[in-house]
């Protein structure tokens, strides 16, 4: 599966980034737990932390031991960085001292330890690549399937704490940036049909989110009975459609009213972040929605290739402490700080950003 291309069935290849105007990331996520011992949830501390120990252990066989961390010595502000970046869940952010995180340097495989399941194994790259973050937590995960023995059943499949993911404990999932439907008023009855076809969409950090800035994160649900390759499969020839719809919602506001809705749009957010001085996470990420949109709809000059993607994590609250040196901005009392430190931020970079005269001639794709 690894040297093979992955086709659609309608034989478009979707390895690689061909879609990055809309998808900003993909991931692949197993989960898996260690016999013989009780899921996290329900075993004692000292359980958890042999648990721990043994993963250690196999991942230094394997040769990754740099890029390990006893969760117990992580700082709450790193613990909200590596969330920021996805590395981490928001649930092992809470998680407690018996649980452990190792995080590869580039940062595109994380093995969390003692979360919901004793391993939650991740690939995560950038763009729309599912078939390149499945190889990375293929990878993993097989490595690790050979140092530990996994709690299987050969008539369920994997053995999970949640249900939904019993057989093969495989969840996929995409980032997905759909500004031009939200603008054209068809992003609810988009996500809507997607959900009819049993697929989850969550908000860009995950469960319980917001979709703030018009990116949502969606994802497959129950994998019992159903192979690995057949979920990726179908979360792709979703993600095609998707990806189709978007475009098309793209070229209709070109098209309407000569594009200037969408200019409108793009026009207020460089006026805005040029002169705000304070600017919550909620309004950097729509501003830089709207900026994007532009970006792909050729309205915008000045932006650096994936800056935008960057930038979407550097306002957020723990790594603008970071940029500043000082994690008491992290405190409730002091959210005027952070926000004035985001709108200087995003200042600072808007202002290489033009609005060019819109080219009505040229395709919204």
């Amino acid at each position: 599966m690894e040297n093979e291309k992955w086709r659609t069935k309608d034989g478009g290849v979707t390895n690689g980034d061909a879609a990055g105007d809309v998808v900003l990331s993909s991931r692949v996520r197993f989960a898996r737990n260690v016999e013989p011992y009780a899921f996290p949830g329900w075993a004692s501390r000292s359980s958890r932390q042999e648990v721990r120990g043994k993963v250690r252990k196999a991942l230094k066989r394997l040769g990754h031991e740099e890029g390990w961390r006893d969760w117990g010595k992580v700082v709450d502000e790193e613990r909200m960085r590596m969330e920021e970046r996805h590395w981490v869940s928001k649930e092992m952010v809470e998680a407690p001292d018996s649980a452990g995180v190792f995080v590869s340097g580039d940062g595109r495989v994380s093995v969390l330890v003692n979360e919901e399941d004793h391993l939650r194994i991740q690939g995560l790259v950038a763009g729309y690549d599912l078939r390149g973050a499945w190889g990375l937590a293929k990878a993993m995960e097989r490595g690790l399937a050979g140092e530990l023995e996994f709690a299987y059943s050969k008539t369920l499949g994997f053995l999970t704490a949640c249900p939904s993911n019993v057989g093969c404990g495989m969840r996929g999932s995409v980032m997905v940036h759909l500004a031009g439907l939200a603008l054209s008023g068809e992003v609810e009855s988009c996500i809507r049909g997607i959900e009819r076809m049993g697929y989850v969409v969550r908000g860009v950090s995950g469960e319980d989110s917001d979709s703030t800035g018009e990116v949502f994160q969606i994802s497959n649900t129950g994998t019992l009975g159903t192979g690995e390759r057949k979920v990726l499969e179908g979360l792709e020839e979703l993600v095609n459609e998707l990806v189709r719809q978007e475009r098309w919602a793209r070229q209709f506001l070109r098209e309407d009213e000569d594009g200037v809705v969408a200019e409108d749009c793009v026009a207020r957010a460089l006026g805005v972040v040029g002169a705000a001085r304070l600017m919550t996470s909620a309004e950097g990420l729509t501003y830089l929605s709207a900026v994007r949109l532009g970006v792909a709809m050729g309205m915008v000059e000045g932006v650096r290739e994936g800056e935008l993607e960057e930038a979407m994590v550097l306002i957020q609250p723990a790594h603008l402490a970071r940029a500043t040196g000082n994690s008491k901005v992290l405190a409730p009392e002091q959210e005027h700080v952070r926000d004035g430190c985001r709108a200087e931020m995003m200042r600072k970079m808007f202002s290489r950003y033009r609005l060019k005269e819109f080219d009505r001639t040229r395709s919204g794709s």
